[in-house]
């Protein structure tokens, strides 16, 4: 079984989205805004690298991310 390696900023993303799945990016992007302090930009960027790394899934309709 292959590890992935998440930094630090993906894993405080990630443990949002375990906590609220299923979720939408707009309700990451504004707990990233009051809980980190992140521009929505940002949270985007890191949703978009945890696609890549196939930890999230990006679903339709809303924008919905999925583990």
């Amino acid at each position: 079984m292959e590890t992935t390696k998440l930094f630090d900023a993906e894993w405080n993303l990630m443990c949002f989205v375990w906590a609220n799945q299923p979720t939408s990016a707009s309700q990451a992007a504004a707990f990233a805004l009051q809980e980190l302090g992140w521009k929505k930009n940002t949270t985007y960027t890191v949703i978009k690298r945890l696609i890549e790394k196939k930890v999230l899934r990006r679903d339709e309709p809303g924008f919905e991310i999925v583990p």
